[in-house]
């Protein structure tokens, strides 16, 4: 069963995090609304430290993502939202929170 994975810049504090984890989650929503096959069901909340490994990472194996950029921090990239059942790819992340 396919997951929403979001996977966020473990930099910000947790709230922040939580925010643009929606953020991103809306985005990957707008980016896919006619292919989209997930009905609000599962969703994962990841940190990592480096969001510009994983966007390589995953276009390198045609995982479709979307990306969210935050204006209030620079215009950085705060989030991204990758639709899958590869589990695996993101089995070395912790938790949002933890």
């Amino acid at each position: 069963m396919e997951k929403l994975f979001i996977l966020v810049d473990n930099q910000y504090p947790v709230g922040l995090q939580a925010a643009q984890s929606s953020h991103a989650a809306c985005q990957w929503l707008l980016d896919n609304k006619e292919t989209q096959s997930w009905n609000n069901g599962y969703i994962v909340l990841l940190q990592t430290g480096n969001l510009k490994k994983w966007m390589y990472k995953l276009g390198h194996k045609k995982m479709n993502f979307s990306s969210f950029t935050e204006p209030d921090v620079g215009h950085k990239i705060t989030a991204i939202a990758c639709l899958t059942d590869d589990y695996n790819t993101f089995r070395n992340l912790k938790l949002m929170g933890s």
